[in-house]
């Protein structure tokens, strides 16, 4: 029996890749699944640039704004939700396109992901509470004595992949990084056409630079201040996201406004590098357009 197929929409930030999707969606008899880590959040959709109603009302779009960023969330949740909505999908016919600039997500989706036993909720939490009570550079000081492989690899405020590492080991008894490193188990039995919309380079960054002031004028400052005031002293996943901390700082009256838009403008355009020699590198694109 021949395999079926998932399209994979892919490009920087700022691309064009949900408008490009949705057109492409409706060529197709497609709906549109979210690849955006940060997209899942339902109390980001101005600063993660979520598809706008209209264009959800035209193309079913999944997993877009769905979860309270005080929620825990990992690839392979996703990868679990994804794979019933691909199976759905072709239940009725109907063809799976993918879109998002979240490089890892994508990958395990067509490589499949190292054979990690699932963390029971009752270790999450116990790491969790710690972050909370502790902060994150003492969990990160005690991940470099039982992961200093993986440690090496992270920031000491990633708080979310800190965690997810000490939940791993107090739970197995074996770092991360050796689970990392077994042979990795495929998630669906699919073939895979990507399309890589990246733009050239100086086209984007124009693109971001505007972009940016259009989500300040669309909202994004009264996002970040509901977040902000709601969970002022804890630090969850969805605050990694761009723009989070940088107007943050604007409302904290760290930066004036423009030295928030300017810095967030700054690390939107180096977030779009990485993203784009990340793509280069570990994801073979069947279409560049």
């Amino acid at each position: 029996m021949e395999r079926k197929t998932v399209h994979i929409i892919i490009g920087a930030t700022a691309s064009g890749k949900s408008r490009y999707a949705l057109e492409y969606a409706q060529k197709i008899s497609g709906e549109i699944i979210n690849a955006d880590s940060m997209q899942i959040y339902k109390e980001f959709p101005i600063l993660s640039a979520q598809p706008p109603k209209e264009d959800k009302e035209k193309i079913p779009h999944h997993l877009y704004g769905f979860l309270d960023i005080k929620n825990d969330f990992n690839v392979q949740k996703w990868i679990n939700l994804s794979t019933e909505i691909i199976k759905d999908c072709w239940a009725r016919n109907v063809t799976p396109i993918f879109v998002g600039g979240t490089g890892f997500y994508i990958q395990s989706l067509i490589n499949g992901l190292s054979p990690i036993p699932e963390i029971p909720e009752s270790t999450r939490q116990k790491i969790k509470q710690r972050l909370n009570q502790e902060g994150a550079d003492v969990l990160y000081a005690e991940l470099k004595t039982k992961d200093p492989k993986l440690a090496d690899k992270l920031k000491p405020n990633d708080s979310q992949r800190i965690c997810r590492a000490l939940e791993v080991f107090d739970h197995t008894k074996r770092p991360l990084s050796y689970w990392q490193t077994l042979p990795k188990e495929k998630v669906i039995d699919a073939k895979f056409k990507v399309i890589d919309i990246t733009k050239d380079r100086k086209e984007l960054y124009k693109i971001i630079n505007a972009r940016v002031h259009d989500i300040i004028k669309s909202g994004a400052l009264d996002e970040v201040k509901a977040v902000h005031e709601k969970y002022l002293d804890i630090t969850y996943a969805g605050q990694r996201i761009l723009g989070y901390a940088e107007i943050r700082n604007y409302l904290t009256g760290v930066w004036t406004l423009e030295q928030a838009i300017e810095k967030l403008q700054q690390h939107t355009r180096n977030y779009a590098k990485r993203q784009m020699t990340w793509f280069r590198h570990q994801i073979v694109a069947d279409i560049s357009v």
